[in-house]
């Protein structure tokens, strides 16, 4: 929750990021910079909105369209809800020892290890919405193909 919850006392001016590891996805890097000119975390729901929107500016739309914002709605509450390395509540990405309880549970399947889990169902649905959005459109090209 850094940088909201610091200490008023704290000395450190500025933010910095090192986006290793994120697979170059603009999403991140545009979430983690906008941080430090917010007064207050933003909700759940304000994120989800904030990933709908950043859609639409970022395929130049102007009109509502249901299949790039339920897409996105679901990416937000699933593939880009949480860092899935990220377990321990610090931060940082790490994987832990293959014998921890850590790897017990796989985050993309049920315990069957054939059925998938509900936030692979909302990414496969998402991109179902994604591919029938892009029909007739060269716009959604670069997330598509």
């Amino acid at each position: 929750r850094i940088p909201f919850d610091s200490p008023k006392e704290a000395n450190a001016i500025g933010i910095g990021a090192t986006p290793e590891g994120i697979d170059q996805n603009t999403i991140y890097y545009e979430y983690i910079y906008e941080q430090a000119f917010r007064d207050k975390p933003l909700t759940e729901v304000q994120i989800q909105d904030n990933v709908v929107a950043r859609a639409y500016r970022r395929y130049g739309l102007l009109v509502e369209d249901d299949d790039i914002t339920r897409a996105w709605m679901l990416l937000a509450k699933s593939a880009y809800a949480t860092d899935l390395g990220v377990q321990d509540g610090t931060g940082v990405a790490h994987l832990p020892a293959p014998t921890s309880s850590y790897w017990a549970k796989d985050p993309w399947f049920e315990d069957d290890r054939y059925t998938p889990a509900p936030t692979l169902c909302r990414i496969h649905e998402a991109w179902g919405h994604l591919i029938h959005a892009s029909e007739g459109s060269d716009l959604l090209a670069f997330d598509t193909e």
